[in-house]
């Protein structure tokens, strides 16, 4: 006998069922952070400089957590780790090594010259007849800087050839240009891009990439087809397009649910024209442009105990300031989709949760350092 009312089976059709739910208690996980950081800021500081002590320990975790994130969870989840975990990093070697290496750059120029680091690099004979100081301050710069390139090349390698992770891959490298022009200056980062180009001659036989290009140059013919149906679109003559209920077009093309994460962009895009996305774009720009240079400027003037968190939310803005970057980009089909998210608009738990940390810290750190300045 067939059976109806309650007890009767479903067919869930629509693919939003429970997912205002769930991205109801991100967002609210979200704000929570917000608050927790704001308040809790100088406890959060004391743990994260015992923390960033131990370089080998969080060099150590910051690889298990990413290898966990990306195996259990998602890409998304992995990249965001390996991102939080870039940013300590480069936290670390910025506040213990870039006063010391700027020095050596002002104050003792030879140090940095060719000569010195193809001597240091080759162990050259002609090295006795350098300066001595000079070639101890080479080897000093250069000994901290082999371990940031083995540590980078190693995420690079891992993000893209374990877990074809595209966007993480673009998202870390991005992040490490920063880091070494701020920290080794311009002729040790033209030694990391030759190292670079020489990886990524090779990132750019795996099939992750070269479906990524053919997505931009062609979408229509990819084997994604997602971005395709998207490009596709076109929204009915209704109020409201997020209220109602055009996600498919007369034509009979239904929107993906990623768009709600990968593909922000050109929904805004699609929704509401060109400019709205461009209006998205500016303010997402200011906003983490602002965090950046008012964090490094704390860093260069403020107050000791706040210099490695200080330029820990650095790193970590100007990486989601990337991330907003390569997504708006992708999507525009000017760079090859990435897979990214958008902080604050995206559905899920990586588009949230790092956004909001980042500008809990940032309150925090502006409301600690004025407390500061005024006691001194």
């Amino acid at each position: 006998a067939n059976n109806y009312g309650m007890t009767s089976s479903t067919i869930e059709i629509s693919p939003f069922i429970k997912l205002l739910e769930r991205q109801i208690v991100i967002v609210l996980f979200g704000y929570s952070i917000i608050f927790i950081s704001m308040f809790y800021f100088n406890s959060i500081n004391r743990v994260l400089k015992k923390i960033f002590s131990r370089q080998k320990i969080i060099t150590l975790i910051g690889i298990l957590l990413a290898v966990a994130g990306y195996s259990i969870y998602s890409s998304a989840v992995g990249a965001e780790i390996m991102k939080t975990f870039v940013a300590g990093f480069a936290a670390i070697i910025t506040a213990r090594n870039a006063r010391e290496i700027y020095l050596v750059s002002k104050y003792s120029k030879e140090s940095l010259s060719m000569q010195n680091i193809i001597a240091v690099i080759f162990k050259k004979k002609c090295r006795d007849n350098l300066p001595s100081p000079s070639i101890e301050l080479t080897t000093y710069v250069l000994k901290v800087f082999s371990y940031f390139l083995l540590l980078s090349f190693s995420l690079i390698i891992f993000s893209t050839f374990v877990f074809n992770d595209f966007g993480g891959m673009i998202l870390v490298l991005l992040v490490i240009v920063i880091l070494v022009t701020l920290v080794f200056g311009a002729k040790l980062l033209l030694l990391w891009t030759l190292g670079f180009i020489i990886l990524a001659s090779g990132l750019s036989l795996t099939e992750k990439v070269s479906q990524r290009i053919t997505l931009m140059i062609e979408p229509m013919s990819a084997q994604v087809s997602d971005f395709a149906r998207l490009l596709n679109f076109n929204v009915k003559n209704e109020s409201f397009f997020f209220v109602g209920t055009s996600w498919c077009s007369d034509s009979g093309i239904c929107v993906p649910l990623q768009i709600l994460s990968d593909y922000i962009p050109i929904l805004f895009e699609k929704s509401f024209g060109l400019w709205a996305a461009v209006a998205l774009l500016f303010m997402l720009t200011m906003l983490y442009s602002y965090i950046a240079l008012k964090t490094f400027f704390i860093f260069l003037t403020g107050i000791k105990n706040f210099k490695v968190i200080s330029i820990f939310i650095f790193y970590l803005s100007c990486g989601t300031l990337i991330q907003v970057f390569l997504s708006f980009l992708g999507n525009w089909r000017i760079i090859p989709l990435s897979g990214v998210s958008i902080p604050y608009l995206s559905i899920g738990f990586t588009a949230t949760v790092i956004p909001c940390l980042i500008f809990g810290l940032f309150l925090g750190l502006i409301t600690a350092n004025k407390n500061g300045n005024d006691k001194q």
